[in-house]
């Protein structure tokens, strides 16, 4: 479903797909994979702002 908006990928038109089967698009192992860096980034924020690391 590409309505001229230039070339579509594959890895792409499968999302797609996965979303109109009603699919989920990450397993659970991929949000954990995810969510363990994205938390160290924002503990590490918190903490440069806190003062209790510095660079």
């Amino acid at each position: 479903m590409n309505h001229g908006a230039g070339p579509v990928d594959a890895e792409s038109q499968l999302h797609t797909a996965r979303r109109e089967q009603g699919r989920r698009l990450f397993s659970a192992r991929d949000l954990v994979v995810l969510a363990v860096p994205v938390a160290g980034a924002v503990l590490g924020i918190l903490a440069l702002a806190l003062g209790r690391r510095s660079l």
